[in-house]
């Protein structure tokens, strides 16, 4: 079910992937490739998070279905379809 949450926490969404970005980054220098995966993965999703609750202020539950349809939502807003293929994949895996 997705989730109704307002504009200004946008900002924690993108704190949080930033946070999986550097457990990513830091992850693969070191030869953990597959905590360093998931971690990149996460960074997916709360960016995805970040900027639909900025344009939507919705986000997706634990569904990821709901991820990729409100990416979709946000394309229409954006005029912009570039990510939605790296969304899809990264959340299949």
């Amino acid at each position: 079910m997705v989730k109704e949450v307002g504009k200004s926490e946008s900002r924690s969404y993108l704190k949080q992937a930033e946070e999986f970005l550097e457990l990513a980054k830091t992850g693969f220098e070191r030869g953990f490739y597959n905590p360093a995966g998931f971690n990149a993965i996460q960074t997916i999703i709360n960016a995805n998070d970040a900027i639909c609750v900025h344009y939507l202020e919705r986000r997706a539950s634990t569904d990821h279905r709901e991820a990729v349809r409100l990416h979709t939502d946000l394309i229409r807003v954006l005029n912009d379809a570039s990510q939605k293929r790296r969304l899809a994949g990264a959340l299949e895996k």
